[in-house]
């Protein structure tokens, strides 16, 4: 199809899922529009080398899935994964969630296939980690967005599956509190997977249009939520460095509501209130967006 586009100097317009709010997949001039979304074979797990080949229409809840089933995970999420593909993602560098931790995409891809615009097919799907043979053509492709190749697959790196998960929210007086508060925790929890400051205006949207309570007792300037996770509980290390965050801060931060999780059924939290009042990151960045407002302001992630 690319090479009888170029033959016939007309313009194409790659899609994965659609999820982009900057309108970088949408034809706007009588482009001809690419859809990859029936690009979705998936490959079996190497559990060997923690590594796994998925096409371009495969979407990130179904890789997630699918590395989970083997014991091991993606290190990119975010609230678009029902309908966010690999191809896309890697099409735009995303970021996700968790880059704090794993990085964007780019560090993610091992392997490429893509096709050029004359229609020749790139492909290099090994996955050997320590390759410095010739040109990047995986990080080169990461995040051109469809100006040098049609990306058609890609060999993941996957990240060891983490079953304990701790998430904290802390409230601030200030953005520089919130902030100096971020830095202490990333010296100090080595489990810690995700940091997002928020401000009140958000926090309000988010519960008014969910029905939920407020977390605190009195408004605040700023929010920071906090996730760490590890392969045993981290709850004890996040809670002592954030009481040390508090101190350090000069008590910027009034209060802290904390949930911990973990693949068992069980789950333990510091109240009953206080693990329900603590609403999911995905959740509250999708409900914002819906109703037109950018309030979830990540400090550390890009989606």
């Amino acid at each position: 199809m690319l090479r009888v586009c170029c033959d016939a100097g007309a313009a194409v317009v790659p899609q994965g899922g659609n999820t982009g709010l900057v309108g970088g997949s949408v034809p706007l001039h009588g482009e001809v529009l690419l859809a990859l979304r029936r690009f979705g074979t998936l490959d079996p797990v190497d559990a060997r080398a923690g590594q796994v080949t998925a096409q371009a229409g495969v979407t990130i809840a179904r890789l997630h899935d699918h590395a989970r089933a083997a014991g091991w995970d993606y290190g990119v999420d975010l609230s678009a994964r029902d309908s966010a593909t690999v191809g896309g993602t890697i099409a735009t560098n995303a970021g996700g969630i968790y880059v704090m931790r794993y990085g964007a995409t780019r560090r993610q891809v091992l392997g490429i296939e893509a096709v050029l615009s004359d229609g020749r097919v790139v492909r290099h799907l090994d996955g050997l980690e320590k390759d410095n043979t010739g040109y990047d053509l995986a990080g080169l492709l990461c995040g051109s967005e469809g100006t040098l190749a049609v990306i058609t697959a890609a060999r993941l790196r996957l990240v060891p599956r983490l079953t304990h998960v701790v998430v904290a929210l802390l409230a601030f007086d200030d953005v520089e509190g919130a902030l100096d508060a971020v830095g202490a925790l990333r010296r100090a929890v080595d489990s810690l997977r995700a940091v997002e400051l928020f401000f009140q205006d958000g926090l309000d949207l988010v519960c008014d249009r969910l029905r939920l309570p407020r977390p605190f007792n009195r408004p605040h300037h700023a929010f920071v939520l906090v996730e760490a996770a590890a392969g045993s509980p981290p709850t004890t290390v996040l809670r002592a460095s954030s009481g040390a965050t508090a101190k350090d801060t000069r008590k910027r931060s009034t209060n802290l509501a904390h949930h911990t999780s973990s693949t068992s059924p069980s789950r333990v939290s510091s109240s009953p209130r206080s693990s329900k009042k603590c609403a999911t990151r995905s959740l509250t960045a999708r409900r914002t967006r819906r109703c037109g407002c950018s309030a979830m302001r990540p400090t550390a992630t890009s989606t």
